[in-house]
């Protein structure tokens, strides 16, 4: 399935947004063209390498949570890395989101749960 096909296929706007950036970016760089039509290749797998390079240069919070952080260059120069090394080896990932829905009316649902909750223990007498 090429690129273009496998981005409609996808609610997940992290890998439609890889896919774009590699689209563009295969207009300028023909080893990566090439490499964008290898049929062992996915964005699926792609990203699931991407979250994989986070979780392990991710640190670990007070509250148990794994946090990282990075800027788009990272992002993308990890999704080539995926599509030009063909001795990467994927592994599933455990206990990681992978999707992430950005869309504003879910981000609203969201902050007006997380109010609601904090009001309900606010009346209840705090938060600690």
């Amino acid at each position: 399935m090429n690129l273009n096909e496998q981005m409609k296929k996808t609610d997940n706007i992290a890998i439609h947004r890889i896919g774009m950036f590699l689209e563009k970016k295969s207009l300028e760089d023909q080893e990566l063209a090439t490499c964008l039509e290898k049929e062992t290749k996915t964005l699926q797998e792609c990203w699931m390498y991407i979250c994989n390079q986070f979780l392990k240069t991710s640190i670990e919070t007070n509250d148990g949570c794994r946090t990282n952080g990075a800027d788009d260059e990272v992002v993308f120069g990890m999704a080539i890395e995926y599509y030009k090394n063909g001795d990467i080896e994927m592994s599933p990932i455990k206990n990681v989101v992978t999707e992430i829905n950005l869309s504003p009316a879910k981000n609203k649902e969201v902050k007006k749960e997380k109010r609601n909750k904090t009001k309900v223990q606010l009346e209840q007498g705090g938060l600690f």
